[in-house]
């Protein structure tokens, strides 16, 4: 019995032996596929991988070249908002001069029209005193001659004030 144990321990390694070397083979299979498949995508990669290379090395060319566009048009920036700056203070000390100039003219006007206005003034009140007055008195005596004149012309009568006007005119 110990020969027949010993010859089924013998059948089961063999027969164990024989299924790892199925699985070895099977796995030999498999790699030799995934070997076969490596060196196809390894071939494919290398013929896509030289346009591939191509385009990248072209957009990092393109990407340089925008980034030193963009560095040339920030340095021309800052020229232009340096230059506004400038103009800007320009302008505002012109608006500033400008207005304290304008600031002064109208002080100046403003002196210039209130001395003509009290010299208008005291021509008005000139000619009202030393002019019109007189004008007036002859104006009242030519009146009266005219109205002397007049009467001598008519001869007649000047007419009776009534006593009503009389109270009156001594009451105003």
């Amino acid at each position: 019995m110990s020969n027949d144990i010993g010859l089924v321990l013998v059948i089961v390694v063999s027969v164990a032996i024989l299924v790892q070397v199925g699985i070895l083979y099977a796995i030999f299979q498999m790699m030799s596929r995934l070997n076969q498949q490596v060196t196809t995508a390894r071939e494919s990669f290398d013929r896509t991988k030289e346009p591939f290379i191509a385009d990248i090395k072209t957009l990092l060319s393109q990407s340089i070249e925008l980034l030193n566009n963009l560095n040339r048009i920030s340095g021309d920036f800052s020229k232009i908002s340096s230059t506004a700056r400038n103009q800007m203070e320009k302008v505002d000390f012109l608006v500033s001069e400008t207005t304290d100039l304008a600031r002064n003219q109208v002080r100046r006007l403003d002196v210039i029209v209130t001395d003509a206005v009290d010299h208008i003034e005291r021509t008005t009140k000139v000619v009202q005193t030393n002019i019109l007055g007189p004008v007036r008195e002859v104006s009242a005596v030519i009146k009266g001659i005219k109205m002397g004149l007049e009467f001598l012309a008519s001869k007649r009568q000047p007419a009776q004030v009534d006593k009503a006007t009389q109270d009156e005119a001594m009451f105003i």
